[in-house]
């Protein structure tokens, strides 16, 4: 059952490496929006979700040390317990932004530490990393302060 999991993850962080079924970030381009339309996009623009963020930053953090620590360690139940803050929110926006680097790191950790993952996939999980850090600096001033 352990080895069925194993390449199940090894197989889904293929296909999250290759492209398929990971979220686009649509670009921003300027369309004919009106005023009514454009209050709540600039509002989800400017505020970060703190849960989010906190299970974000958490991801990171977790997933930095369990490769230098050499662990095999899942990060499932913590990027579960944002998914529907992630999910709801419009892909272009730093929760929703922030919610797909997070799920790619979290696929590409589950797909290294999988039995039989290409050596490559640790080089992407860096770049990954790398990416939802990114993200973490960029919006941490967008966090409400409670």
């Amino acid at each position: 059952m352990k080895r069925l999991w194993a390449v199940a993850c090894a197989v889904i962080g293929l296909l999250l490496v290759t492209g398929c079924g990971t979220p686009q970030r649509p670009t921003d381009s300027p369309s004919g929006t009106s005023s009514r339309q454009a209050g709540p996009q600039v509002e989800s623009q400017t505020q970060v979700d703190p849960k989010l963020y906190a299970v974000c930053s958490a991801i990171y953090r977790g997933v930095e040390q369990a490769l230098a620590e050499n662990r095999n360690e899942s990060f499932d139940t913590e990027l579960q317990s944002v998914q529907a803050i992630g999910s709801s929110a419009p892909p272009n926006s730093p929760n929703g932004e922030l919610f797909a680097d997070a799920q790619q790191v979290v696929a590409l950790c589950d797909a290294y530490t999988g039995e039989g993952a290409p050596a490559k996939v640790y080089n992407e999980l860096q770049d990954s990393l790398r990416t939802l850090k990114q993200a973490l600096d960029r919006y941490h001033a967008m966090v409400p302060r409670s």
